[in-house]
Protein backbone atom coordinates (compact mmCIF):
# COMPACT_ATOMS: atom_id res chain seq x y z
CA UNK A 1 0.00 0.00 0.00
CA UNK A 2 2.64 3.11 0.71
CA UNK A 3 4.22 2.12 -2.89
CA UNK A 4 0.31 2.71 -4.42
CA UNK A 5 0.58 5.97 -2.22
CA UNK A 6 3.94 7.08 -3.31
CA UNK A 7 3.29 6.81 -6.73
CA UNK A 8 0.07 8.83 -5.91
CA UNK A 9 2.01 11.52 -3.61
CA UNK A 10 4.59 11.55 -6.43
CA UNK A 11 2.08 12.19 -9.17
CA UNK A 12 0.94 15.19 -7.14
CA UNK A 13 4.18 16.76 -6.79
CA UNK A 14 4.81 16.56 -10.39
CA UNK A 15 1.31 17.82 -11.14
CA UNK A 16 1.75 20.74 -8.62
CA UNK A 17 5.56 21.49 -9.54
CA UNK A 18 4.32 21.51 -13.42
CA UNK A 19 6.32 24.32 -15.76
CA UNK A 20 8.72 24.72 -12.92
CA UNK A 21 12.55 24.30 -13.15
CA UNK A 22 14.45 21.45 -11.39
CA UNK A 23 14.52 22.69 -7.53
CA UNK A 24 18.22 21.48 -7.80
CA UNK A 25 19.96 22.93 -10.89
CA UNK A 26 17.01 25.12 -12.49
CA UNK A 27 17.03 23.83 -15.59
CA UNK A 28 13.70 23.97 -17.16
CA UNK A 29 10.64 21.95 -16.57
CA UNK A 30 10.70 18.62 -18.67
CA UNK A 31 7.29 15.89 -18.46
CA UNK A 32 9.88 13.30 -17.16
CA UNK A 33 11.07 15.09 -13.68
CA UNK A 34 11.13 13.17 -10.90
CA UNK A 35 9.76 13.80 -7.38
CA UNK A 36 12.64 14.26 -5.67
CA UNK A 37 13.18 14.36 -1.75
CA UNK A 38 15.08 16.79 -0.26
CA UNK A 39 15.50 14.75 2.64
CA UNK A 40 15.55 10.93 1.89
CA UNK A 41 13.25 8.67 2.34
CA UNK A 42 15.68 6.30 3.62
CA UNK A 43 17.30 8.10 6.68
CA UNK A 44 13.72 10.28 7.27
CA UNK A 45 10.97 8.29 6.62
CA UNK A 46 8.34 10.26 8.62
CA UNK A 47 9.16 13.17 5.40
CA UNK A 48 8.15 10.51 3.07
CA UNK A 49 4.64 12.10 2.16
CA UNK A 50 5.58 15.84 3.52
CA UNK A 51 4.76 18.26 0.40
CA UNK A 52 8.00 21.13 2.00
CA UNK A 53 10.15 18.00 1.30
CA UNK A 54 9.61 16.96 -2.49
CA UNK A 55 9.61 19.14 -5.18
CA UNK A 56 10.09 18.62 -9.46
CA UNK A 57 13.72 17.40 -9.96
CA UNK A 58 15.08 16.68 -13.19
CA UNK A 59 16.47 13.04 -13.82
CA UNK A 60 20.09 14.33 -13.83
CA UNK A 61 19.81 15.43 -10.26
CA UNK A 62 17.91 13.18 -8.58
CA UNK A 63 19.49 10.15 -10.18
CA UNK A 64 22.56 10.42 -10.99
CA UNK A 65 24.10 13.43 -8.90
CA UNK A 66 22.36 11.81 -5.63
CA UNK A 67 19.81 14.92 -5.49
CA UNK A 68 22.36 17.80 -5.83
CA UNK A 69 21.26 18.19 -2.40
CA UNK A 70 23.28 21.32 -2.34
CA UNK A 71 21.75 23.18 -4.40
CA UNK A 72 18.26 21.70 -3.54
CA UNK A 73 18.69 23.51 -0.33
CA UNK A 74 19.27 26.76 -1.33
CA UNK A 75 16.54 26.54 -4.49
CA UNK A 76 14.12 24.91 -2.25
CA UNK A 77 14.26 27.98 0.45
CA UNK A 78 13.93 30.50 -2.25
CA UNK A 79 10.84 28.23 -3.23
CA UNK A 80 9.05 27.69 0.16
CA UNK A 81 10.44 30.39 1.93
CA UNK A 82 13.05 30.45 5.03
CA UNK A 83 10.63 30.11 8.14
CA UNK A 84 8.69 26.69 6.74
CA UNK A 85 12.70 25.50 5.52
CA UNK A 86 13.54 25.76 9.09
CA UNK A 87 10.53 24.04 10.25
CA UNK A 88 11.50 20.86 7.98
CA UNK A 89 14.78 21.07 8.94
CA UNK A 90 13.41 21.03 12.68
CA UNK A 91 11.22 17.61 11.55
CA UNK A 92 13.89 16.13 9.75
CA UNK A 93 16.13 16.07 12.74
CA UNK A 94 13.59 14.60 14.99
CA UNK A 95 12.55 12.05 11.97
CA UNK A 96 16.42 10.65 11.55
CA UNK A 97 16.39 9.51 15.36
CA UNK A 98 13.32 7.18 14.09
CA UNK A 99 12.14 5.00 12.06
CA UNK A 100 8.22 5.84 10.58
CA UNK A 101 5.83 3.08 10.89
CA UNK A 102 2.82 3.99 8.93
CA UNK A 103 -0.49 2.77 9.67
CA UNK A 104 -3.16 1.48 7.51
CA UNK A 105 -5.39 4.22 8.19
CA UNK A 106 -2.97 7.15 7.83
CA UNK A 107 -1.99 5.78 4.19
CA UNK A 108 -5.65 5.73 3.40
CA UNK A 109 -6.05 9.17 4.42
CA UNK A 110 -3.01 9.83 2.27
CA UNK A 111 -4.03 8.33 -0.59
CA UNK A 112 -7.81 9.96 -0.71
CA UNK A 113 -6.21 13.27 -0.09
CA UNK A 114 -3.77 13.44 -3.02
CA UNK A 115 -6.03 11.85 -4.90
CA UNK A 116 -8.27 14.79 -4.23
CA UNK A 117 -6.02 17.25 -4.88
CA UNK A 118 -4.96 15.75 -8.51
CA UNK A 119 -8.35 15.98 -9.18
CA UNK A 120 -8.24 19.91 -8.25
CA UNK A 121 -5.36 21.01 -10.16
Amino acid sequence: MKDENAKIFNKYIRERDKYKPCISSGIPYKSDFDAGHLFSVKQYSALRFHEDNVHGQSIGDNRFKEGNIQDYFINVEKRIGKEKLNQLVKLAEKSKRTVKKWTLVELKQIRDKYNKKIKEL
